[in-house]
């Protein structure tokens, strides 16, 4: 009788458990590898320009994004194409980066798009690799995107981005 309660017991624990987690948050549609690096300009705190070295590691096309802790939906036939970004500052004070204004989605119209998603100025801590996201809302059936990446003034580097 002992044994029945034991097992009765955990079934509850788990079902408890269950209940705590949150739900399924950000169903990922599609993913891409890019693996490519940049030199991008950066601010030290007293306002002396500086460089940072930013990877773009991967690209994920997703129905839902957490946009301020909260979760977004992409409505209709939209999705969110989420950019995944390193940043290595290898100095010994913070530095400040716009990951913003160095991506430029390209429409099939050929108008350039500024991110909808980003965390506008990011503090890059000394010695440190600072992770973050930049996202555009596109359709959800594009497999094949095009990114510009550099500096506002300045050559860019053209991304075809390639969703499996």
């Amino acid at each position: 009788m002992l044994g029945s309660g034991y097992i009765y017991l955990r079934s509850k624990a788990r079902e408890y458990v269950a209940a705590q987690q949150p739900a399924e948050v950000n169903p990922l549609i599609a993913t891409a590898e890019i693996g490519k690096e940049y030199e991008v300009k950066s601010l030290k705190a007293n306002g002396d320009e500086d460089t940072l070295t930013m990877r773009l590691v991967s690209a994920e096309l997703r129905k839902e994004v957490i946009i301020k802790g909260q979760p977004a939906t992409a409505k209709n036939d939209k999705a969110f194409a989420v950019f995944n970004l390193e940043v290595d500052n290898e100095d010994a004070e913070s530095e400040y980066l716009k990951p913003v204004n160095l991506f430029r989605l390209v429409g099939e119209d050929g108008k350039k798009y500024a991110a909808d998603i980003h965390s506008d100025v990011i503090e890059v801590q000394p010695i440190s690799t600072k992770v973050t996201r930049i996202g555009f809302v596109v359709k959800e059936s594009d497999r094949q995107l095009q990114l510009l990446v550099g500096e506002l003034e300045g050559d860019k580097d053209t991304v075809d981005v390639q969703f499996n």
